[in-house]
């Protein structure tokens, strides 16, 4: 039987192609795959690109502009509603929004851990998004992102100009 050689990725010697450690340098030839933590963390990575790109999929590109927030198409308020049901589905399983209550006393969306990790257009696509969805709703696009934990104000549609302000 013959055996099958390769090259240490460390000192560059030819070894046995199943060893898992140089004899000569003592280098650690495990893959980063085979490592739990490496492969761990290359599935939660994908797993998080899946949900945002179905988040921000071409159909559901939020609106990116600052000002007079407005849908672009007309939709019905039911499918509206089980838009608005679906993307925080999806922002709570991701971490980003933990829960929102939108009512006559109301108007806020509490954000979680991963909304302090992401770039701010993406929290203002978020926003906007969540805004679009809430006007055909409700008629007016007004709310607060708070932190959910100290309940701190980090974003909102403003009242009157219908900006999208970031604080945090």
């Amino acid at each position: 039987m013959e055996t099958k050689t390769k090259l240490c990725s460390h000192c560059k010697e030819e070894i046995n192609s199943l060893a898992t450690k140089c004899p000569k340098c003592q280098g650690d030839l495990k893959s980063f795959m085979h490592k739990p933590i490496g492969c761990g963390s290359v599935i939660v990575i994908v797993l998080i690109i899946i949900i945002f790109s179905s988040i921000f999929s071409s159909d559901n590109k939020p609106k990116t502009e600052t000002t007079n927030i407005a849908p672009v198409d007309t939709i019905s308020k039911e499918k509206a509603q089980k838009e608005l049901k679906d993307f925080m589905e999806t922002a709570k399983q991701a971490k980003i929004i933990s829960s929102y209550e939108f009512s006559d006393t109301e108007n806020v969306v509490y954000v979680d851990s991963m909304w302090y990790a992401q770039k701010v257009d993406f929290k203002k696509d978020i926003i906007a998004k969540i805004g679009l969805l809430k006007k055909v709703l409700t008629g007016y696009t007004h709310f607060e992102a708070r932190d959910s934990y100290s309940n701190e104000k980090v974003a909102e549609i403003t009242a009157f100009s219908q900006s999208v302000e970031i604080y945090k």
